[in-house]
């Protein structure tokens, strides 16, 4: 009976430290992330959450925090996107809103800039979590992992 009692014992420990395993999710602040990459993005616009939301319809209520940004001046292009949603479901709206800007980016500059056409054409948003990003730049590479290390 006392082998029993200190299998399961042992058992009910072993099934406890393995729930205790995962990590916490951090989300990392976009205004950081964004100052972060500044050394590797051209002099930006910065658009205030008021234009960001008039502009392409995400609601105030599903954003955390964002910061947008973008640049062209016939020579080069970059835009950014950084977004918290509030939730999961607010996360699925933006990213789609985010996926549809790159189709108008693609569509564009499909004609009219080469240079910027690559950029757009191989851009992709990423999305982790209620996390949205979507960055167009030169360094895109070394941006996309400022944001991962983020």
């Amino acid at each position: 009976m006392k082998k029993i009692i200190c299998i399961l014992l042992t058992a009910l420990c072993l099934l406890s430290l393995t729930a205790c395993g995962g990590a916490a999710e951090v989300t990392p602040d976009m205004q950081q992330v964004y100052e972060a990459m500044k050394d590797k993005l051209p002099q930006m616009a910065l658009y205030s959450a008021d234009a960001v939301l008039d502009a392409y319809g995400i609601e105030a209520e599903d954003c955390k925090q964002m910061v947008v940004s973008s640049y062209y001046d016939g020579a080069q292009t970059a835009e950014l996107w950084l977004i918290e949603a509030a939730d999961a479901e607010a996360a699925k709206e933006i990213g789609e809103l985010v996926t549809m800007r790159l189709k108008s980016l693609q569509d564009q500059f499909r004609n009219y800039d080469a240079a910027a056409y690559q950029l757009v054409k191989d851009a992709e948003p990423i999305i982790h979590g209620n996390c949205i990003a979507l960055i167009v730049a030169e360094d895109a590479e070394d941006l996309i992992q400022i944001y991962k290390d983020a």
